[in-house]
């Protein structure tokens, strides 16, 4: 018997002969220039097509002293409890910062950024898309706004503000605008915290003076009280000059109860009738009342102070954000480099795959 020869190229122990593999691919190189030619020309329609992308970034820090020292005037660091301006603390940077922080990275800050200034530019008409619509626009924003907090070798409060956007300037400026909108919250807020702070203190500071105020023209009254009914008695035993008592540590040694409250009719008709006098001729009763001066001092402090805004910066900017010059995205060589990959991997394939298809039709004719 005699067995047909084995075409060329063909192994019955399925090896493969890259040798063989190779000339493939040469008697069809121009199917694979072909296939890199045509790769390569898509990604340059798509280069074209795609708009390019730019990212610029701000760097915040920590405000300095002398940055919010203007929201301290008149906040005096002190920790005696007697002195009477110890309730205003002065502000702390961190105190401060946490707070930009704080706006910097909140969704409100970020909604309303997008719908203030964002949707403007890309003329976005909010009103007339329906919620599906508003949160597929809201999240391609914010795939373009990031707020980096600091990393392991970054310093603790190095925190930065990236913007991508496909125009270079509106780049730069919204990462500056988003900053300095967060400032201008953070600013409003420890005002208003300040001046709300202060306005507490006052309103107490003012009800514990009335109320120190009646309570001492209360006790007036009851003097009066008292001493209407000594004179009427020193009138009646017709004592008019005080008369000489037993001392009170002397009564007590000689077991005599004194009350001189109740005793005050020995003092003699004139010196209570003068005394009596006096006090309903009195129209103001806030010199005897005692602490009132201290009250009254601190009361005219408080209301002398205002925090002051001119000069107050609530960061640092460490880095500002400059206008980009160079797209970070699409990478065209990258892109190139793989359609051209591509491209020769798909021809190398195809060439593979139309040989195989032949042989077989060939070995299916020889059998």
């Amino acid at each position: 018997m005699r067995y047909a020869e084995e075409p060329k190229g063909y192994y019955a122990d399925d090896e493969i002969d890259l040798f063989e593999l190779a000339m493939q691919l040469w008697e069809k190189r121009w199917w694979l220039v072909g296939f890199v030619v045509v790769s390569a020309m898509l990604a340059f329609g798509y280069l074209q097509i795609t708009k390019p992308v730019y990212e610029s970034r701000a760097v915040v820090l920590p405000p300095t002293g002398a940055n919010i020292a203007p929201l301290n005037v008149g906040r005096l660091d002190s920790h005696d409890e007697d002195q009477a301006f110890s309730a205003l603390k002065p502000l702390t940077t961190k105190e401060v910062y946490d707070t930009f922080i704080r706006h910097l990275r909140s969704g409100a800050s970020k909604v309303a950024f997008f719908e203030e200034v964002y949707a403007a530019r890309e003329e976005l008409e909010l009103a007339s898309l329906d919620e599906l619509e508003y949160e597929q626009e809201y999240k391609r924003f914010l795939k373009r706004l990031s707020i980096v907090a600091p990393g392991r070798n970054e310093p603790q409060d190095y925190y930065q503000v990236v913007f991508q956007y496909t125009d270079p300037e509106y780049t730069a400026l919204w990462a500056q605008s988003y900053v300095d909108r967060a400032a201008e919250k953070t600013l409003k807020e420890i005002v208003a915290n300040l001046e709300a702070e202060r306005q507490v203190r006052l309103d107490n500071l003012e009800f514990l003076r009335d109320t120190l105020v009646e309570s001492e023209s209360r006790g007036q009254e009851a003097r009066i009280a008292q001493l209407e009914e000594a004179l009427s008695i020193a009138e009646a035993i017709g004592a008019t000059e005080p008369l000489v008592l037993l001392q009170g540590e002397q009564a007590r040694k000689r077991g005599i109860a004194v009350r001189e409250d109740d005793m005050l009719y020995l003092r003699g008709s004139r010196a209570l009738s003068a005394e009596l006098e006096a006090l309903k001729a009195r129209k103001n009763v806030e010199p005897f009342v005692n602490g009132l001066r201290t009250i009254d001092a601190e009361l005219s402090y408080l209301k002398k102070v205002q925090p002051r805004t001119e000069g107050v910066a609530v960061y640092t900017l460490d880095e500002a954000p400059n206008v980009p010059q160079i797209p970070i995205k699409p990478r065209k060589r990258i892109v190139l480099l793989v359609a051209v990959m591509a491209g020769g991997a798909f021809g190398a394939l195809f060439i593979l795959f139309l040989n195989a298809f032949r042989q077989y039709q060939r070995n299916s004719k020889a059998a």
